[in-house]
């Protein structure tokens, strides 16, 4: 997480419910960047010469999105899937508090190191462990309910897909990819389900001060 310049401020009921809840003065908050989704993130560096994240948990905008991947408006599904993931032994951030009515989550500082920054000579160690950490999330799959409804079916699939036809390309050759891609997401559907995390990459992968690879974005 690379701190950036400052565009949002938190409210002041945020700076409020942090410092009640860890009972020191907040020296200075830092916006760091979100990726492309609606949620909005700041480091928060405290007198102590702690810190922590400060996520406001915004939804996605449900006219965007199919409807296998819509979410009911309160739910917040990053708080579920750190639950899920951490009960499984992943190495997910630590959530210190929850603000349902607001939608914000207090959690761990993982540092500002991302697998990708990593140089070469080490970075195929940590790509590695990365892949024997996504192979644990898909064997410890359980059986019954999930903490979540989402489902990669069919549709979810396709719209996957058709996102890159639409935004990735021009010109007559969309239409017979269009018609690959379909047969691909047909494919997919037939395999044997296990956890899903749509954006596992090295972007979203950290190494903490420990020297520890971590997952982010998950939810």
């Amino acid at each position: 997480m690379s701190a950036g310049t400052p565009k949002r401020k938190p409210m002041k009921r945020a700076q409020a419910w942090i410092e009640g809840l860890r009972r020191t003065g907040i020296a200075r908050f830092d916006e760091l960047p979100g990726g492309a989704g609606a949620r909005h993130y700041w480091r928060v560096s405290f007198e102590d010469g702690t810190s922590a994240v400060l996520m406001h948990a915004l939804p996605e905008d449900p006219a965007i999105l199919p409807p296998g991947l819509r979410s009911a408006p309160d739910e917040i599904p990053f708080v579920a899937m750190t639950a899920f993931l951490a009960q499984r032994g992943l190495p997910v951030p630590e959530i210190y508090a929850v603000d349902y009515d607001e939608r914000w989550i207090l959690l761990e500082d993982l540092g500002n190191t991302h697998l990708c920054d990593l140089p070469e000579t080490s970075l195929v160690p940590r790509l590695r462990e990365a892949v024997r950490l996504i192979a644990r999330l898909h064997r410890a799959t359980p059986e019954g309910e999930l903490p979540f409804r989402r489902l990669f079916d069919r549709e979810w699939i396709a719209f996957e897909l058709q996102t890159f036809v639409e935004h990735g390309l021009r010109g007559s050759e969309t239409g017979t990819l269009r018609e690959a891609l379909d047969a691909l997401a047909g494919a997919i559907e037939v395999l044997p389900r296990v956890v899903c995390l749509r954006d596992y990459q090295s972007q979203n992968l950290m190494i903490d001060a420990r020297e520890r690879l971590r997952i982010l974005d998950y939810q």
